[in-house]
């Protein structure tokens, strides 16, 4: 019974990391292949879904108002409940940035992935690849 559960264990353990490759693979081909243009005239790229975690989005539009007039920054607001709800919340004016993309087709989010549930900050490594952390 004891091996059972370790080997579940050891299982579960390697599904999570790949999970993790899968989501990093993910968001290099979305930003390497299909929106090249943007990975590269950014530094950064800042992923805002506008559903989900209140608190999340509340501190992602902080960060947005501090940084919204930088332009080595690129915000996508994604997952939207309403494109006049994020004009309201946000202001008009500040939706017509040039960095800013108001994606209201989700082609930035996918239901596969988790980590997009949250808001994320991608950065280009030294290799050329897009890494991510979770916007705090």
């Amino acid at each position: 019974m004891r091996n059972n559960i370790f080997i579940l264990f050891v299982v579960a353990v390697m599904l999570s990391s790949c999970m993790s490759d899968s989501f990093s693979n993910y968001i290099n081909r979305l930003f390497l292949d299909d929106y090249k243009e943007l990975f590269e005239k950014y530094d950064y790229i800042v992923l805002i879904p506008r559903s989900g975690c209140h608190a999340c989005i509340e501190q992602a539009d902080y960060f947005f108002e501090e940084y919204k007039n930088n332009e080595k920054y690129l915000f996508v607001f994604t997952k939207l409940v309403s494109e006049k709800q994020l004009r309201i919340e946000l202001g008009s004016t500040n939706l017509l940035l040039k960095n800013v993309i108001v994606d209201t087709e989700n082609d930035f989010y996918s239901p596969r992935f988790v980590e997009l549930d949250y808001p994320l900050l991608l950065q280009k490594g030294s290799d050329e690849k897009l890494n991510y952390s979770y916007l705090n």
